[in-house]
């Protein structure tokens, strides 16, 4: 049980103990949420406890998975990502898809060769190839949809997937293949021009930049050799050849670092530098991977880091390090391997033997933290509640890093002569120095850490304290540095001591010099030497001698020194298996003071001390003890766990983490265990190379590990059980302040010797870190490659609402929706109003064209007198006679020789004829008045007509037209009568009846003057009838103002744009327009969700709602589902607040709510103001 637990239960048995009479009852309802809080959240730990027993052990490095089994010879596989399934395709022309599990998912038989078969994410089709000259493009259940036909035989083909193409080569020739016409063919887009490519070069690998820029590029592997093209136009950029001594068995290009790697089939690995364009194509071998003992048959990229996985018929798998440059795992088969495929960031890749496909699980427990260059010795972390902390590596060329345990960076360095042998170091951040004792234990060396490279500013030689002048020096053993900080709440303790002098000298202590006096609070650290001959000393710095020494182990060595500054204790370790435990007195001249001691049955190696608990590490190869024992410094007992739980191998570390009570041990059995306060195994690492140091990194159980040249990072999510991950969520942990690298010191470096220079220049954080396997595209590129998604989506929408159509209307669902009928009087309104846009368009006022024939010409003009007269060279010759052309006279000769017909009659026909051809003036008919009267009064019956249309019209948009005509109809008529004559019957305003029309007259064709008959006597115009009176239009409904207040409202427009009287079916209550707004608070946004819920704590203080359970419901599965709201984003903070002070207005109080204010009350401070209100 923990502190936080126990302390929980202490309050709760006193406040149950204490009369009921004697709390409040605030008092009373905090102890019972207090109560039902921690039995909720102990029931979740133990749960939790349960799941972690189950399986404590887990391993960094690639692991077997299962085994597919196919029926026949595997010729190709790889990943189909989208459908996450495995795709076989065999050499008997069958494709087999399988499931994670292995389980066979579809099978599709083909009947041409399956030489190439790929699969294209963005139009979610499957495209095969036969070897020859066919592509065919296949559904996803395996339909054939379209076939393409190539020029030449295809050798290769690979999918373009940022582009989505697909890529084939053939003899001299390479194709980009769009998809067009729905996706549902494909169409050559670029070829490389003839001659481009030589045409015996036969290319068998394709690998492709993964970039959608239009500077993509594609580098075909022909032999030995590499041609580097432009996808964008298929134009060549280079040709390099001589990659490697044999043929080139694999390729692929390694987009984050731009890198291209080649296999070759004497097991060679290169890695080339591609850079970012064609520009930067330097063709300098980067790295040479050398370590398959025959064929490379494939490479792929690694899940989770800068990795390259290559496969090789020497039957292995093996990983390379970009960065380190070495090979960091290693697997061996019992089958030779002929293909690998894998995805970035998905931890499964998978290969294929034979007949046989094998997945392997990738766990990436560590990655690369930092690159020290000499292998690592030991690890020493160093913290301050102010300053940053900071984590010191010892190294075997005697070289001391200073990193910084957040990011890996190297702060500064401390180069030794190699002549020097470190036996330990310790680093005081009070006084930025790093201590280290040499040569034997005798020299104790003091290095300045402000500046980079570090510089040694004191050696001193360790005498005895009051020792003669030549006496001899003391050899130390170990060292360690005690640090006291002035805490906050020294001042008051500084007021306590002053009161308690007062009260034993009985006076009053107020002069400046009294007060002087007293022991001034201050920082002060304490270097603490511990030597062979069993003494624990205190060195001064400042008067460069021992201050203190006390014998802590007579007659032997004192092996470690572990301090604790919150308690101010020091411990002491010795060869005489003996444990000492000290009070520091950092003022007092006898620093130090005897506490305690135990006795243990072997010579302690590590400790690491949290609080009163103790772990000791006992490391003994004579009996082959390697176990570890936690001791309660207080209570002086000890606590075993169970025997195979211990280590197989010696002991090489052993770390505390103060913030979460766990222990952390490092074996040169390649293992990692961690411990809790209970010696309890509840985590087994296993690693791939064996540890030398370990410290926890941060508060939050971040591991640094030290493996060979290099300092790894185990974060805590990766390691920590489940339930110590849980309660991590109602800790305040904090973060260390951001620590900056020291620039380098020009004057400094000079003083170093070439080979201290590089081994400076060895050390730096890992620098290969990427989050994504993507390429980085400018903003233009991005904006072009977007508009084209988005206009391709768009044509992609339109077909597939086309076809959904056509399926609708083949099985009747959609029908064509029937013709509105028109009537005549829309019919004639149209028409006016056509009429009337025609005559108001405006006129264009042409220019009068003048013909040439009309041109005036001037006689006495010197041009005209110059034309001279035209006379024919010969006589016309033919069928017709010769007519003979009159004189003109003054007529002009026209020099196009267009003659106008009216010209031309004149000219050869006599006037009498031309009198004869022409017809009489047409005059219209004239008509009389009688007619004219008739024509008008016929017009106004016709308007009359239309009046009353518009009037009938009118009423039956009223709504209640139909039952006043029904009503009007019902009402009785009176008796009947001979009708009068037309112009005799008195005028009825009241009449309801349309007035009869006139009988109809046939109009005779001619003679026109027959048209209209005479009566002696017009007939008098019909009474015009008033128009019938129409009802007033009923007034629209409105929405009720505890709506309408919410209207001007951001979420209102957003969510419920069209709600209106019309839209919103009746019965309107404020119930059912509060679960309206409950179903768009579960799919709004935080930032509208704040003035919904207001909204609904507004309508709540209106009226008592009836749906409160409703609203309770879903605010609480919004607080509580898998993307709750955090406290630490102001939005949603604020958020919880508000849904808080709506759940208590709906006075609904059970477990779960008062379990969710007590949880946001444990968040820290910027839930607790929002919570004030919610207090019941």
């Amino acid at each position: 049980m923990s502190s936080l637990e126990e302390l929980m239960t202490r309050s709760v048995a006193v406040s149950v103990a204490k009369s009921k009479t004697q709390l409040s009852q605030t008092q009373m309802k905090a102890i019972t949420h207090w109560k039902a809080l921690r039995d909720a959240v102990k029931d979740t730990e133990d749960d939790l406890k349960a799941i972690d027993n189950i399986n404590k052990e887990i391993a960094h490095g690639v692991h077997p998975g299962i085994t597919i089994q196919s029926a026949h010879t595997i010729k190709q596989i790889y990943f189909n990502k989208p459908k996450d399934i495995y795709i076989i395709v065999t050499q008997d022309n069958i494709v087999e898809a399988y499931n994670d599990i292995g389980d066979k998912v579809w099978e599709y038989i083909s009947d041409i060769p399956v030489e190439y078969f790929i699969y294209s994410e963005s139009v979610q089709q499957y495209v095969l190839s036969d070897g020859l000259q066919t592509l065919s493009v296949f559904t996803e259940g395996m339909q054939l949809i379209s076939v393409a036909q190539t020029d030449k035989p295809i050798q290769c083909m690979v999918g373009n997937e940022p582009k989505s193409q697909v890529v084939t080569a053939s003899p001299g020739s390479i194709t980009f293949w769009c998809f067009k016409f729905g996706s549902r063919h494909l169409i050559p887009k670029e070829t490389t021009q003839s001659g481009a490519i030589n045409e015996s070069d036969n290319i068998y690998h394709i690998a492709l930049e993964d970039s959608a820029s239009k500077m993509q590029r594609c580098f075909a592997v022909t032999y030995t050799a590499v041609y580097i093209l432009r996808v964008c136009d298929a134009s060549v950029l280079g040709y390099h050849k001589n990659l490697h001594v044999r043929k080139i068995s694999s390729a692929l290009f390694y987009n984050p670092l731009k890198y291209l790697v080649t296999a070759a089939l004497d097991g060679t690995i290169k890695v080339w530098n591609a850079g970012k364009n064609d520009e930067e194509i330097d063709w300098n071998l980067i790295l040479l991977f050398i370590g398959h003992n025959d064929t490379v048959t494939g490479l792929a990229v690694y899940p989770f880091a800068p990795y390259l996985i290559s496969t090789g018929t020497d039957s292995s798998i093996r990983v390379w390090s970009f960065e380190t440059t070495d090979e960091i795992d290693h697997i061996e088969t019992d089958f030779q391997i002929h293909g690998v495929d894998s995805d970035y960031r998905r931890s499964v890749f998978c290969t294929y033997s034979g007949n046989l496909m094998h997945t392997w699980k990738v766990d990436n427990l560590y990655v690369l933290h930092s690159i020290i260059g000499s292998p690592i010795v030991l690890l020493k972390m160093v913290s301050h509640p102010v300053l940053p902390s900071r984590c010191v590596a010892l190294t075997t060329n005697n070289t001391a890093r200073i990193i910084n345990p957040c990011t890996g960076d190297i702060i500064t360095s401390l180069m030794v002569k190699q002549s020097t042998e470190i036996k330990d170091f310790c680093y005081s951040m009070l006084d930025n120095s790093l201590y280290l004792i040499a040569d034997g234990g005798k020299l104790l060396i003091m290095a300045n850490t402000k500046v980079n490279p570090c510089h040694i500013v004191n050696n001193w030689f360790v005498k005895p304290r009051n020792s003669i002048k030549n006496s001899k020096y003391m050899k130390c053993e170990c060292i360690n540095v005690f640090e006291y900080y002035n805490k906050p709440n020294e001042g008051k303790d500084l007021d306590m001591w002053k009161t308690v002098l007062k009260a034993t000298l009985s006076r009053e202590i107020d002069s400046l010099e009294e007060e002087a006096a007293l022991p001034k609070l201050r920082n002060k650290a304490l270097l603490l030497l511990g030597t062979m001959d069993g003494y624990l000393a205190v060195w001064d710095t400042k008067q460069e001698c021992i201050s203190f020494q006390v014998l802590a182990h007579e007659h032997c060595s004192v092996v470690s020194i572990a301090t604790d500054q919150p308690t101010n204790h020091v411990l002491s370790i010795g060869t005489d298996m003996c444990i000492k435990v000290w009070r520091v007195f950092p003022f007092a001249v006898e620093s130090l003071g005897p506490l305690t001691s135990f006795y243990c049955n072997y010579v302690p190696k590590h400790v690491a001390l949290y609080g009163a608990k103790l772990l000791v590490a006992f490391s003994d190869d004579v009996t082959a003890t390697y176990n570890t024992v936690v001791y309660n410094v207080w209570e002086k007992n000890r606590i075993d766990h169970k025997p195979w739980e211990d280590h197989k191998d010696r002991i090489v570390s052993a770390t505390s983490n103060v913030t979460l009570g766990i222990f952390a041990t490092a074996s040169e059995d390649c293992t990692v265990r961690i411990w809790n306060e209970d010696n309890e195994l509840i985590k087994l690492i296993k690693l791939k190379e064996q540890p030398t140091s370990l410290v926890f990194g941060d508060a939050k159980g971040d591991l640094l590990v030290g493996l060979c040249d290099h300092l790894y990072i185990i974060k805590h999510e990766d390691y920590l059980p489940k339930h110590i991950v849980h309660h991590m969520s109602t800790m305040n942990i904090e973060q260390s302040p951001p620590d900056n690298i020291i620039e380098m010191n020009a004057e400094l470096t000079k003083t170093l010797t070439s080979d201290e220079l590089y081994c400076l220049g060895l050390a730096h954080g890992a620098q290969l870190r990427f989050e994504q396997y993507t390429d980085v595209v400018s903003v233009e590129e991005a904006n072009d490659i977007l508009l084209e998604k988005v206009a391709i989506q768009a044509k992609y929408d339109t077909i597939s609402r086309r076809d959904l159509d056509i399926i609708k209307i083949r099985d009747g669902i959609l029908k064509r929706p029937m013709k509105i009928p028109v009537s005549s009087t829309t019919k004639r309104k149209a028409m006016k109003q056509y009429i009337l846009k025609f005559h108001e368009q405006v006129k264009v006022d042409l220019p009068e064209f003048v013909y040439k024939d009309d041109i005036v010409v001037n006689k006495d003009d010197k041009a005209f007198k110059s034309i001279q007269k035209y006379i024919p060279e010969k006589k016309p010759l033919g069928f017709f006679p010769e007519i003979p052309i009159p004189d003109t006279g003054n007529l002009p000769i026209v020099r196009d020789g267009f003659i106008p017909n009216s010209v031309l009659l004149k000219v050869i026909l006599p006037e009498e004829e031309l009198s004869k051809l022409k017809e009489p003036d047409w005059i219209p008919p004239q008509l009389t008045a009688e007619q004219l009267a008739a024509l008008e009064n016929r017009r106004k019956m016709f308007q009359k007509e239309e009046e009353i249309e518009e009037e009938l019209e009118e009423l039956s948009e009223d709504p209640d037209w139909l039952a006043k005509l029904q009503a009007a109809l019902r009402t009785p008529t009176p008796p009947s009568r001979e009708p009068t004559p037309l112009e005799e019957r008195p005028p009825s305003p009241a009449q309801s009846e349309p007035i009869p029309k006139s009988p109809r007259i046939k109009k005779p064709m001619k003679p026109l003057k027959k048209l209209v008959t005479r009566p002696e006597q017009p007939p008098p115009a019909p009474p015009r009838e008033p128009t019938p009176e129409v009802a007033e239009p009923i007034p629209k409904e409105i929405l009720p103002d505890w709506i309408t207040q919410f209207q001007g409202d951001a979420w209102f427009a957003k969510y419920l744009p069209n709600l209106n009287a019309t839209t919103w079916p009746k019965p309107w209550t404020m119930e059912l327009f509060v679960e309206m707004l409950l179903k768009v608070l579960k799919i709004a946004d935080f930032n509208f969700r704040i003035p919904i819920t207001r909204a609904i704590d507004l309508l709540n203080g209106i009226k008592k709602l009836d749906n409160s359970k409703n609203i309770y419901e879903t605010l609480m599965y919004i607080l509580n589902k898998s993307d709750y709201p955090r406290s630490i984003i102001p939005e949603q903070r604020e958020f919880i607040g508000v849904a808080l002070v709506l759940l208590k207005n709906i006075y609904i109080y059970d477990v779960e709510y008062i379990v969710e204010v007590m949880t946001n009350f444990i968040e820290g401070d910027p839930v607790r103001d929002c919570l004030s209100v919610c207090v019941i």
